[in-house]
């Protein structure tokens, strides 16, 4: 009863498009579930690379496992945040945490009549994070665990397992009064923290939080960070992506704020993920913002986003990205508020065939990407179980397979690849502006230059007239925008003249049109 392995595919249809197939793969009904709330019940797949099972954990805090037919194992109070899982041969792991407490599960696939084995370790201190697994410089797996005390502790793996915890190091930033709320960390023994203060229904003392890493802190007053993910810049430098309950984004290495902007949104935005979309040598940032929305690193929209549902209904919960056509560019995949999973290519932003997918029910928001038989299965939570379909024909890359990045909680991207780096200057097809025509209080001027500029902006309307002029300090490598307030400007047709003047000393320039409507 509690084999892993996947039980056959009975449904027939399937539909096709490029390489790529896309057909069900599994419908597996839970009984009594709870909770469909997309923040706080989430899944998560258990032995990634030919995944075994998925993990369900609900706002109670119940462990559900299910083997794509049908629920095989439920566990109480197993954890009070996202679990951890990973395989190291025939061994699946499942790590979750209450209070003090580190709750293992392990079972060995290649004995199917085995059971799950229950390990329970104590660290002796209280724990307010998602587990976090990675490498140290010496090649030793370590356990990340985030405590109340507002600090990292970084434990040997093995002696975690064997239930006697060895600390291997303690990672604490500035503060006091402050906990641990998520961690990211990579393989290359980079780790990023965020905390918040402690005594939330007081007026903090003290800033409302902090990011930390190894090169130092940053406080935060008036906001406080929600998520952090740690990847690296066009330049190959290790840069954090975090997210503030004001809907800022900030670019942040140790004390250092590189960049930092705003989303502009009627809801507080509390997920994002990291994709390379365009393989232009830049990672993206994702987030549904009723829109799906992608921003490049300064802060401007992503070219060809952002993507609204036909029917004009929002996106919600956290966005997936991989690669499922094959072409090492990411797809992003999301579902909008009705159930409906759209796809999207990265590059074009345009819907890939045979998407949107829908089995008409209610979603959590909560879904991942998962290998299974050599291609990518996508599976979401919906009120009465757990769905997924195969969404490849090839293993794919999994830039953001589920929350928190992957099934080792890790919120980290590598380097995007720089194979459609655009070598010229200034493309003339890629400046233009959004929204067009202009129907609210301001407008976004677009363009791009693969080297650092002065950018200069001069509008007229259609009679010539002089009408606003706008300057920028443009960054080599992305795509950059202006912001145009047309509050007081008058219906019509403008022209808008961008030149560029690089730092090299080469000049160019283009005309756009802008329509304002009021």
């Amino acid at each position: 009863i509690e084999d892993f392995s996947p039980i056959a595919n009975k449904m027939t249809f399937k539909v096709e498009y490029g390489d790529s197939v896309v057909k069900p793969f599994f419908n597996s009904p839970i009984s009594n579930l709870s909770t469909i709330n997309s923040t706080l019940t989430v899944i998560s797949a258990i032995g990634q690379n030919g995944s075994d099972a998925l993990g369900v954990l609900e706002q109670s805090g119940e462990l559900i496992i299910n083997d794509f037919n049908h629920t095989i194992k439920k566990i109480p109070n197993f954890s009070n945040h996202k679990v951890l899982t990973f395989k190291e041969g025939s061994l699946v792991y499942i790590l979750g945490s209450v209070d003090s407490t580190i709750n293992i599960l392990s079972k060995n696939t290649a004995l199917p009549d085995t059971g799950f084995i229950p390990i329970q370790t104590n660290i002796s201190q209280i724990i307010s994070a998602p587990l976090v697994l990675h490498e140290n410089t010496n090649d030793i797996a370590e356990l990340l665990v985030g405590t109340k005390s507002g600090a990292v502790y970084a434990y040997s793996l093995q002696s975690v397992l064997s239930k006697n915890p060895i600390l291997n190091d303690i990672f604490i930033p500035g503060l006091g009064d402050h906990y641990t709320t998520q961690i990211s960390a990579n393989d290359e023994n980079e780790i990023a923290f965020i905390t918040r203060y402690k005594f939330q229904n007081q007026a903090p003392t003290s800033p409302w939080g902090q990011y930390a890493d190894k090169h130092g802190y940053y406080e935060f007053n008036s906001e406080y960070p929600t998520q952090v993910a740690l990847t690296k810049d066009k330049n190959d430098n290790f840069i954090s992506v975090v997210l503030t309950s004001a809907n800022n984004i900030y670019l942040i290495n140790g004390n250092n704020v590189l960049y930092k902007f705003h989303i502009t949104s009627d809801t507080t935005i509390s997920k994002f993920a990291l994709a390379d979309l365009k393989n232009d040598g830049n990672n993206y940032i994702i987030v549904n913002n009723g829109k799906i929305e992608a921003y490049n690193f300064q802060g401007a929209m992503a070219e060809n986003f952002p993507f609204a549902d036909p029917n004009g209904l929002k996106f919600f919960g956290s966005p997936i990205v991989a690669d499922i056509e094959g072409d090492n560019k990411s797809e992003i995949i999301s579902m909008t508020v009705d159930g409906r999973i759209f796809a999207l290519d990265g590059g074009s932003g345009k819907v890939i065939k045979g998407f949107p997918l829908s089995t008409g029910n209610n979603y959590s928001g909560s879904s991942a990407v998962f290998e299974n038989d050599n291609k990518l299965v996508y599976s979401c939570l919906y009120d009465s179980g757990l769905v997924g379909w195969y969404v490849s024909s090839t293993a794919g890359r999994e830039d953001w397979s589920e929350l928190l990045g992957n099934n080792l909680n890790q919120s980290t991207l590598v380097a995007a690849s720089n194979t459609q780096y655009v070598n010229q200057f200034f493309p003339t097809n890629r400046a233009y502006n959004y929204p067009n025509p202009v129907y609210g209080g301001q407008t976004a001027i677009r363009y791009y230059v693969n080297e650092d500029s002065k950018i200069n902006i001069k509008i007229f309307d259609l009679a010539g007239s002089f009408v606003a002029e706008l300057h920028n300090d443009a960054i080599g490598g992305l795509d950059n925008e202006t912001i145009w307030n047309v509050s007081d400007i008058q219906s019509g047709v403008y022209l808008a003249r961008i030149e560029a003047v690089g730092q090299s000393g080469k000049t160019e320039s283009t005309i756009i049109k802008i329509a304002v409507v009021k």
